[in-house]
């Protein structure tokens, strides 16, 4: 497979790992920049829209904290791949800087 020129092998593999249908799901997110990052409650805003999108996600039993970009999770998940999913897909989003997994199954 051959890495497109005009991104680094790190970028292309993170790319690539995103789900095909959650693209346009990381698209409609807000998004801050250096001059104005996006506050906590926005970046607890986005994963819980981002985890409400996901339809084998039950985003009622899961509770989500972010403290200065840090996300904590905690709640019930059906399984450990769902604890997994929950995040990975927090990794993407905007803002976050490290993800703590406290969810049960």
């Amino acid at each position: 497979m051959m890495i497109p020129e005009n991104i680094g092998e790190s970028e292309y593999t993170l790319r690539q790992s995103i789900p095909f249908d959650m693209n346009e799901e990381l698209t409609a997110l807000s998004i801050g920049d250096f001059t104005h990052p996006l506050s906590d409650e926005e970046i607890r805003y986005n994963i819980y829209s981002l985890l409400r999108s996901h339809e084998d996600i039950d985003q009622d039993d899961i509770r989500v904290e972010c403290i200065n970009g840090v996300v904590i999770l905690t709640g019930l998940v059906d399984n450990e791949d769902m604890s997994q999913l929950c995040t990975r897909l927090c990794e993407f989003v905007p803002g976050v800087k490290e993800v703590v997994n406290g969810l049960d199954y």
